[in-house]
């Protein structure tokens, strides 16, 4: 059995009960959007079927984020799934948020095609509806804490 057949038996054992969308979109917090994409033919397919041609169906994946503060750096707040797999961090004292690029950023630069400031806007309309974050400065690095 390859690697995506196992994929598959394993997400249709795990998600027999959810809608097809709904599978597509647990594999995408479980793989990656890219993985996900390859599995299916292609970005546009993954778009269309996992998330009806709407990048906001994306962003909602990651509207119910664990917030805590870093013990690490306290003038950071963590949004994630799980303790040490951040997938935003926010700085308080510059006024600033890291989203991680692999997780949500690349999805608009590399799946859709956008240009940074139009990934900017979306992300910061998307934190001040779910985060109540306004007037965030978004970007995107590897690099969290």
């Amino acid at each position: 059995m390859n690697l995506q057949e196992h994929i598959r038996k394993i997400i249709k054992e795990e998600t027999e009960h959810l809608s097809k969308q709904d599978k597509l979109k647990q594999m995408v917090l479980k793989l990656g959007w890219e993985k996900v994409a390859q599995i299916l033919g292609g970005f546009d397919n993954l778009y269309r079927v996992a998330f009806n041609n709407d990048y906001n169906e994306f962003l909602n994946l990651f509207n119910n984020l664990e917030v805590v503060q870093s013990e690490k750096k306290p003038k950071f707040i963590l949004y994630r799934f799980e303790k040490r797999n951040n997938i935003m961090v926010y700085d308080t004292k510059n006024n600033y948020i890291n989203l991680n690029y692999k997780v949500i950023w690349s999805f608009f630069e590399i799946g859709i095609g956008l240009e940074y400031d139009e990934t900017q806007d979306i992300i910061k309309k998307w934190l001040d509806e779910v985060y109540n974050l306004r007037g965030i400065r978004p970007s995107s690095n590897d690099l969290m804490i």
